[in-house]
This record gives C-alpha cells, structure tokens and sequence, in this order.
C-alpha cells in the first residue's frame, strides 16, 4: 500500500486515507496503538472494506501509531504504518 495518510478531525476522532495495493484487497486491518498515562501499550483494531476510515472516541492529544493491513483470500499483505497526534482543540471539519 501507499499513501497512508492520518489526520486530525475534532479532539477525539481520527481519518486515516490510503491508496489500494496493487493486487487489490477484499478488506483491511486497521490496528491503532497509544501510549497510556500508566505507560501501557493499548491496541484499538477495526475492520474496512474501503480505503478510507473514521477512528472515533480517541484521546485528545495523544499520539497513535496507524497500521493498516490489506488483506485478500484471507492472507495479509506488508502493513503500512503512519503516526498522528489527536488535536487538543476542537476543530471544524471542511
């Protein structure tokens, strides 16, 4: 895959882009990972079927590493990963 891409919407929400592998994909696994205030590693995972998707209620300020699987026929392809911080100010979506 190329082009991850993750950005910011509002404190508590994150989208996160991506091109499509060139053999295509049947779906993605989107796996979040964040540092918390205990110094515990903690994991979100989701699913997608599209190059697109939408974390939501996330931590405002926090930074969370974005790794995204393409999967096809039930075997995973290289895994991209990207970094992002949520925003500590509400902001408006365009």
């Amino acid at each position: 895959m190329v082009n991850l891409t993750a950005e910011p919407h509002g404190k508590r929400e994150m989208a996160v882009k991506w091109a499509p592998p060139e053999r295509g994909a049947d779906d993605y696994l989107l796996r979040l990972q964040y540092l918390e205030k205990d110094h515990h590693m903690s994991d979100i995972t989701e699913e997608a079927t599209g190059t697109e998707h939408v974390f939501k209620d996330l931590i405002p300020g926090s930074l969370y590493n974005i790794h995204v699987t393409p999967r096809a026929n039930r075997i995973r392809g290289p895994t991209s990963i990207t970094q992002e911080y949520t925003s500590m100010h509400q902001r408006d979506r365009v």
